[in-house]
């Protein structure tokens, strides 16, 4: 994985172990911080790609740039996953175990959309 992503990688691992430690404990806290660890992967991942991104909306709004770029739909829908879990699942509480774990599995995909595109720029089609 580019050495730029390193820290995006860092939370996901984190998000990860957050979700395990979950399962063993069913300690709210620990499902509620998989959640951020998810959203921060995604939002260091769009910074690497846009280091001009300074507002929340600016995530989304590269996000969406990206996936008309490299048509690749799943590009946008990695951010909104991480949102959602930033939203519904940190702030709201809302959010289950399964829907945790799927939301990771999602942003961590992004995670290697975004890694292709900086190492070889290449287009990939939905």
């Amino acid at each position: 994985m580019n050495k730029k992503l390193a820290l995006a990688e860092e939370f996901l691992e984190e998000g990860k172990l957050e979700l395990k430690r979950y399962e063993a404990t069913k300690k709210e806290t620990s499902l509620w911080q998989a959640c951020e660890k998810g959203w921060a992967t995604a939002a260091c991942a769009l910074k690497v790609v846009n280091p001009k991104i300074r507002r929340h909306a600016d995530f989304g709004k590269t996000a969406t740039q990206l996936a008309k770029e490299y048509g690749n739909l799943d590009l946008m829908h990695g951010e909104a996953c991480g949102e959602m879990l930033h939203r519904s699942g940190f702030y709201e509480h809302a959010l289950d175990k399964e829907v945790v774990k799927e939301g990771l599995f999602s942003i961590e995909s992004f995670l290697n959309l975004i890694d292709n595109i900086l190492l070889n720029g290449k287009k990939e089609k939905t």
